[in-house]
C-alpha cells in the first residue's frame, strides 16, 4: 500500500513538471536538456517486504507479527521521507522555471537596436549624376563629394529581427561646411514587397542643417503598429544628399534602428 500510493504522489509530481516545462503560448520554452535535468529527480517507492507469512491454522506468534508490521512501518517511514524529498526538489525546480520565465520576459520586453555603418552603404548607380562615396578610416565615417552640382543616394541592405516593432531610427551626421552650400543629407528606412515589388517608406528623419555635429531622428513609423515581417519584405537604408555642389562634405558615423 506505502508503494502504490508515493507512485500516485510521483505521477502527481511529475505530471506538474511536465506542465511547467512544456507551457503553450511561449515564444520560446525550457530546453528539452533542462526539463530533462528536472525530470530525472524522481525518486522510487520502497517496497515492503513481509518477513512473516501465516497460514489458516498456524498459530501466530507475536514477535513475528511485530517484525512485520515494523517492516511495513520501515516502509511507510521510508516513503514519507521519499516524498517530502521529492517536494523539496519539486519547489526547487518550480522556482528555476520561473527564472527562466522571468529572465524570458526580460529579454521579450528589451529593446532591440540594429546599426548601420557607413561602410554598408553604397552609391545608387545613377550614371547621370554619380557620387564618389568614400569612408574615411581615421573617422570611421564616409563623406559625398560630387564631381556636379546633382541630387545622389546611396543604399545599404539590413537585416532586421522578424517580429519586432518598429520603435526609431537615428543616425549621426557632421555638416559643417566652411562655405554655406545649401546642401542637406537626409535618411530613410524602407521596405519591398517581393510580390508586387511595392516600395514602402518605414522612416524619414529631417534634412541635415550647418550646424555640425548632429541627430537626425524619426520615432514616428510612417504606419502605426508595423511589425518586421521578413516572409514578405526586405528592408533598406537609403541617404539623400540633396543640393550637392562639387567640393561639399556632409560627413556621418552610421545609423541606429530601434525596435521593440
Amino acid at each position: 500500500m506505502g508503494s502504490r500510493y508515493v507512485a500516485i504522489i510521483l505521477e502527481i509530481n511529475m505530471k506538474k513538471i511536465v506542465k511547467k516545462c512544456f507551457k503553450s503560448g511561449k515564444s520560446l520554452v525550457l530546453s528539452t536538456v533542462t526539463c530533462s535535468a528536472l525530470l530525472v529527480n524522481n525518486v522510487t517507492a520502497s517496497e515492503v517486504t513481509i518477513l512473516n507469512v501465516f497460514i489458516d491454522g498456524q498459530a501466530a506468534v507475536a514477535g513475528q507479527v511485530n517484525d512485520n508490521f515494523t517492516a511495513m512501518q520501515n516502509a511507510v517511514n521510508d516513503n514519507f521521507s521519499e516524498i517530502d524529498s521529492l517536494q523539496i526538489k519539486t519547489n526547487s525546480n518550480e522556482g528555476s522555471i520561473l527564472d527562466h520565465e522571468t529572465r524570458l520576459a526580460e529579454q521579450e520586453n528589451r529593446s532591440k537596436f540594429v546599426s548601420i555603418a557607413p561602410e554598408a552603404f553604397r552609391d545608387e548607380g545613377d550614371t547621370v549624376n554619380p557620387c564618389k562615396w568614400v569612408v574615411k578610416a581615421s573617422e570611421v565615417s564616409a563623406y559625398w563629394d560630387p564631381t556636379s552640382d546633382a541630387e545622389c543616394d546611396a543604399v545599404a541592405s539590413i537585416h532586421l529581427p522578424h517580429g519586432a516593432n518598429f520603435k526609431a531610427l537615428k543616425c549621426m551626421v557632421n555638416h559643417s561646411n566652411i562655405v554655406p552650400f545649401a546642401d542637406s543629407v537626409f535618411f530613410s528606412l524602407f521596405r519591398v514587397n517581393l510580390d508586387s515589388f511595392v516600395r514602402q517608406t518605414i522612416f524619414l528623419t529631417p534634412p541635415s542643417i550647418n550646424t555640425g555635429f548632429q541627430q537626425l531622428a524619426d520615432s514616428t513609423p510612417n504606419t502605426a503598429g508595423l511589425t518586421v515581417d521578413n516572409s514578405q519584405y526586405v528592408y533598406r537604408m537609403k541617404s539623400t544628399f540633396t543640393d550637392a555642389q562639387h567640393g561639399s562634405e556632409v560627413t556621418f558615423s552610421g545609423c541606429i534602428v530601434e525596435l521593440d
